[in-house]
């Protein structure tokens, strides 16, 4: 994972507009988003087994998360490397078995490496994204 500096981290608005112009620039809102805090996510690169993302944090200060309403803060955003693992076929039995036994395990792999080419596709997808959103948030009266 590279955090990436952003001159609207810190920025808060409402999050329907907030959503409208991320999702117009390919972030899809990420499945595990909870009613405080969420993430856009929007594919840089993908592989057999690995995803790149550049992943946007926001926190609701004020209503919840997927409410238009409610207003949210942009955090630092992120590049980050998913490795999915993809093992050997084991059979249903063993795989029982294992899934019983290292339910708890750390995964194998927590992040990939991210490279400077990545990085860099993430700061690009940025300096296209935020003045769009740095209008919406100003015309919103967005706080600083």
């Amino acid at each position: 994972m590279v955090e990436l500096e952003w001159a609207l981290a810190g920025r808060s608005g409402e999050y329907g507009a907030i959503r409208a112009v991320l999702e117009g620039e390919g972030f899809v809102l990420g499945g595990g988003w909870e009613y405080d805090h969420a993430y856009f996510d929007r594919e840089l690169a993908r592989t057999e087994n690995e995803t790149v993302y550049l992943r946007i944090p926001v926190t609701a200060e004020q209503g919840t998360i997927g409410r238009d309403d409610a207003r949210v803060r942009l955090g630092n955003p992120f590049v980050l490397n998913h490795v999915v693992y993809l093992g050997t076929h084991v059979d249903r039995a063993e795989a029982i078995s294992n899934a019983f036994l290292n339910q708890f395990s750390p995964p194998r792999e927590r992040d990939g490496n991210v490279t400077p080419e990545w990085v860099e596709a993430g700061r690009t997808v940025l300096a296209r994204v935020s003045p769009a959103l740095d209008a919406t948030l100003s015309e919103r009266g967005a706080e600083k």
